[in-house]
């Protein structure tokens, strides 16, 4: 039986056509924050994956027990995104992905904590959600 939480297969949102600006009740918007984004797997553990389902949970180890603030298994969509000086910050972000030295990258959680951004829920107690209306 295929499952979208065990098989790790989910893929983040993306943009799939830039047009010109609009306004209309008829659509809902997210707001661009600048970050990287990930689908977050959270059960008893967190399972951060980008858009080519790499772990990042190394990379962001301030993000370990955001599955503290779910009541259940589930997989979210969202954006992982650092704000320096109150504005999102894709340099701190991205950096983070090409450090290995552990000590470094626990010093700029620190000093840069990154937020985890949802954008929609994928999966939620043992059901895809995908063709799910709003």
């Amino acid at each position: 039986m295929n499952d979208l939480f065990y098989d790790r297969k989910a893929s983040p949102m993306l943009i799939k056509e830039q047009q010109s600006p609009f306004d209309s009740e008829d659509f809902i918007y997210e707001i661009k924050f600048d970050g990287i984004r990930c689908i977050a797997y959270l059960d008893d553990e967190v399972d951060l994956r980008n858009r080519r389902n790499v772990k990042m949970i190394k990379s962001f180890p301030e993000m370990w027990n955001i599955n503290k603030q779910v009541s259940d298994k589930c997989i979210l969509d969202g954006e992982l995104v650092v704000l320096k000086d109150g504005k999102p910050d894709f340099y701190e972000v991205q950096r983070r992905t090409i450090m290995t030295d552990t000590f470094k990258i626990q010093l700029f959680s620190n000093k840069y904590p990154a937020s985890f951004i949802v954008f929609d829920i994928l999966y939620y107690k043992g059901k895809e959600l995908l063709s799910t209306p709003l």
